[in-house]
């Protein structure tokens, strides 16, 4: 059976992904993996002034606010969205 590797994250009783934060946009970001890249990010929501935040496991910042899209997501790295944090693990 294969493995949903396609997320929608936000606020939304529709994501698949929900928080509950005003930190996070209605629809915020959508996460997915890609076979020869590995997983990517891409901000829904541009009007967002929070973006998302990217963190090493050991806290230190990569990246603020990011708007870009997409963006590689590292494996181990953290996303933070408002009041909410989700690490990247994959094998």
């Amino acid at each position: 059976a294969d493995s949903k590797l396609d997320f929608t994250i936000g606020r939304d009783a529709t994501c698949d992904i929900i928080l509950k934060s005003l930190g996070v946009s209605k629809f915020h970001s959508k996460l997915w993996y890609e076979k020869e890249v590995g997983w990517k990010l891409k901000n829904i929501d541009k009007s967002n002034p929070f973006g998302t935040n990217v963190y090493l496991a050991n806290s230190e910042q990569l990246s603020r606010g990011i708007h870009s899209n997409p963006h590689e997501v590292q494996n181990g790295v953290i996303l933070s969205f408002g009041d909410y944090s989700i690490q990247i693990e994959s094998d």
